[in-house]
């Protein structure tokens, strides 16, 4: 199946174990950790790597540096312990000396250490930086460039007056983890980000989640979009905190939150409704979708979590977006068994009705270069870019045994 990097919320899981939390002496909301927090030189603007529209950034944990994913979407911080090896984790739930993002350094952190589940082209994502970190802050995510700006900073100044809007920070409670076959039992603080929304001109309430690739909708609001008839993708798979997922994919007509509305953005369904049925629970509303990277690209978006607002600014210009389904009709998949100067990937998935299923391409067929540039020293991310562009052209598909000229086509076009 051709897979997608899509890190969904924690909500499956960690959500079990019923509303939100509050503390027993005082019945208020349980809010972020207390940390301490420490900044060398220029306030922190960490610069990142967008992975399937998901904010990659370096983290240091004592002598260590891996990078990690950004995630609004995640209540907790959470740390692989099987990749950060030669470091003490916590057991379970606990605190952490000290990280380090950047230029900042926060000591005495609650993290989560577990497998985090997703995995990537370079093997098991080492972790996550949660909202209970990114909630002590004005949080901006900035898609062009791309970086991720941790507090009050200047912005660009070609963007478009901000849309901001109202976003309620909701959740915690207790959750339950599953770790092998064992259950770890994390307290979770309120940082679920609501925001109102419209898909096709009907109310929606999702989450702002910056680590899924997709805006992801529960099946049932997704059944409602396709019920017109509009071409919808299924077979497909998407790897998430829960482990490898199927996943179905169209393009909603409009997505608007606030005055801020995309045409044409491309939303999901995963096979399972158990993410939202949790996530719903935890809010204590109901929940119809993850507002993900499919929208949020679009703007630099800015999380005030202390406001409780999500500001909107549109670039002036497109360029930094590609369109994952106006493509070549075919997915990549990396052959591990290779060797030096072999092909490195091969078809892994054609897409019935394409051009390239027309041009005679199968799966299996071994990919050598497209338009020129040879796939061996690429990553999956920067090969599979390639069978991207613009509809109506061309790319010339090298393989084994010869070239074939392939149109690029939008995969969703009725």
């Amino acid at each position: 199946m051709f897979r997608t990097a899509l890190f969904v919320t924690f909500a499956a899981s960690l959500a079990a174990c019923g509303g939100p939390a509050t503390q027993a002496d005082a019945g208020v909301p349980l809010k972020c950790h207390e940390y301490a927090f420490t900044a060398t030189g220029a306030p922190t603007a960490l610069g990142a790597q967008l992975v399937s529209n998901v904010f990659a950034v370096p983290l240091t944990v004592g002598a260590s540096q891996k990078t990690v994913v950004v995630d609004t979407g995640a209540p907790v911080t959470l740390l692989d312990p099987a990749v950060w090896t030669g470091e003490t984790l916590p057991t379970g739930q606990g605190k952490l000396a000290s990280l380090a993002l950047g230029s900042l350094t926060a000591t005495d952190v609650t993290v989560v250490a577990a497998p985090v589940g997703a995995t990537t082209g370079e093997g098991p994502l080492p972790g996550l930086v949660g909202g209970d970190f990114l909630c002590h802050f004005a949080t901006s995510f900035d898609y062009r460039q791309p970086r991720v700006l941790l507090g009050e900073q200047a912005l660009p100044t070609d963007l478009a007056a901000p849309v901001t809007v109202d976003a309620p920070v909701k959740g915690g409670g207790m959750g339950a983890l599953p770790v092998g076959n064992d259950l770890v039992i994390v307290q979770l603080p309120p940082t679920r980000i609501v925001v109102a929304a419209k898909i096709d001109g009907i109310a929606r309430t999702l989450v702002l989640d910056s680590g899924a690739s997709l805006t992801v909708l529960s099946p049932t609001v997704f059944g409602s979009l396709v019920d017109d008839g509009r071409k919808k993708l299924d077979g497909l798979s998407a790897s998430t905190v829960m482990g490898s997922a199927g996943l179905t994919v169209t393009r909603a007509k409009t997505l608007e939150v606030g005055g801020a509305a995309v045409s044409g953005v491309l939303v999901a369904s995963l096979d399972s409704a158990s993410v939202f049925t949790a996530l719903s629970r935890e809010v204590g509303q109901n929940v119809d979708g993850l507002l993900g990277g499919t929208f949020l690209r679009e703007f630099l978006v800015t999380v005030d979590y202390e406001g409780e607002q999500v500001s909107l600014r549109r670039y002036p210009a497109r360029d930094h977006v590609q369109d994952e389904f106006i493509r070549v009709g075919v997915a990549l998949a990396p052959i591990t068994t290779a060797l030096p100067g072999q092909p490195h990937y091969e078809v892994q998935l054609v897409f019935p009705g394409s051009d390239a299923a027309t041009q005679g391409l199968a799966a299996g067929t071994d990919i050598v270069s497209i338009d020129g540039t040879a796939l061996e020293p690429l990553d999956l991310e920067a090969a599979s870019a390639l069978l991207l562009g613009a509809a109506g052209t061309t790319k010339a598909i090298e393989t084994t045994t010869g070239t074939v000229m392939v149109k690029v086509e939008d995969l969703l076009g009725n």
